[in-house]
């Protein structure tokens, strides 16, 4: 998707083989529904309101996840994602970030996920945050 949104109107409506890459300016709206997709690839676009199966998870350069839940996972790679809503998917949440030395080695680090708790945060690979925030209830 290059910009505009998509509205699933239905459960299950999407290909559950397919690869789907959301760039800046596209939202995938899942409007409350169930959907497979074996992998979503976020690019500054936004992936919002579903329940989302997806064996290879979500890959993030940047970008939204609002309201996500069911069983994916998410890999923020580059750049900001913005974790917005209830995300309550049960898969692990990693980011990579850039530390500062001679090779430039990439660290992986494991962010437990709050399931079925408000998440309002956002996760920076560039910025180096040690890991994202929940807002206080």
């Amino acid at each position: 998707m290059n910009g505009g949104t998509l509205l699933a109107g239905n459960s299950f409506v999407f290909s559950a083989a397919s690869v789907t890459t959301i760039n800046t300016g596209g939202t995938l709206y899942l409007g409350g529904f169930a959907q497979t997709i074996n992998t979503v690839n976020l690019n500054g676009g936004t992936l919002t309101n579903g329940s989302l199966t997806s064996a290879g998870g979500i890959t993030s350069a940047g970008g939204i996840v609002n309201n996500i839940g069911g069983s994916t996972s998410l890999s923020v790679n580059g750049a900001t994602t913005f974790l917005a809503g209830t995300n309550t998917y049960t898969g692990a949440t990693q980011y990579r970030r850039r530390r500062p030395c001679v090779r430039r080695q990439r660290q992986m680090r494991t962010v437990r996920t709050q399931s079925r708790r408000s998440v309002a945060a956002f996760i920076s690979a560039a910025s180096g945050l040690p890991r994202p925030s929940t807002p206080s209830t």
